[in-house]
């Protein structure tokens, strides 16, 4: 038989996301066999991103991002025209417990260029982030917690409120050097960021660049960045 191929993640689980009046099946025996073979000339680090947004209810922070096309075909020989994603990071998110946004980041491999990626939700404007805090007051209510939640106090986040947190796993081999271009989007909110003219960048980029295997801290069409180790 044929049909669309679903992952089998690590610990058991699928990402699916079924539209109305469709179906899907799973029967006995279905499975492909596929090489476990690590690739390797990967390079696999947890890398963290924030980005400072104050929002309102409804909306929402996606990211973008990857290897500049034009810099890529010239100094990496890679063809990003071609391919698309020869540009872009491969990524595993490691914050799934967002109600609201986990639904997104299923089928979300890459931190990308293009916006919604095979099965990934047609919600989606590229890769989702998480809202959080460093202070939860009790005015509040009962605190909420990116270990518990996926979203409000995380330990990684030292300097306030309105922090939009990607956390992901990104094989580092595919960055400049070890970094890589972000841009940030509001659903329903400011749409994109205006551009950027960050320092010391391995090359000129109007985007935010960020370290791979870092926590790096940007503000929303601002040029200041922040990089720290874990």
């Amino acid at each position: 038989c044929t049909g669309e191929v679903i992952t089998v993640n690590a610990n058991g689980t699928i990402n699916l996301n079924v539209a109305a009046w469709d179906a899907m099946a799973i029967h006995k025996n279905a499975k492909l066999t596929t090489s476990t073979t690590p690739d390797p000339e990967s390079d696999w680090q947890r890398t963290v991103i924030f980005i400072s947004a104050q929002t309102q209810s409804g909306q929402d922070m996606f990211i973008r991002g990857g290897i500049d096309h034009v810099y890529a075909n010239t100094n990496l020989g890679r063809n990003c025209q071609t391919s698309n994603f020869e540009c872009a990071m491969p990524i595993r998110h490691n914050n799934l417990k967002n109600a609201t946004t986990s639904p997104w980041k299923a089928n979300d491999n890459y931190l990308d260029w293009y916006g919604v990626e095979s099965g990934q939700s047609t919600e989606a404007q590229g890769t989702a982030t998480d809202w959080t805090t460093n202070i939860w007051p009790v005015t509040w209510g009962a605190e909420k917690t990116v270990a518990n939640d996926g979203f409000g106090v995380t330990p990684l986040n030292i300097w306030g409120e309105h922090y939009w947190l990607l956390d992901v796993d990104m094989d580092c081999s595919k960055a400049v050097n070890g970094w890589f271009e972000v841009k940030a989007f509001i659903k329903n909110g400011q749409g994109w960021e205006g551009d950027i003219a960050q320092a010391n960048t391995p090359y000129v980029s109007t985007n935010h660049v960020a370290q791979c295997g870092k926590i790096n801290k940007f503000e929303f069409s601002n040029s200041t960045v922040e990089i720290r180790n874990f």
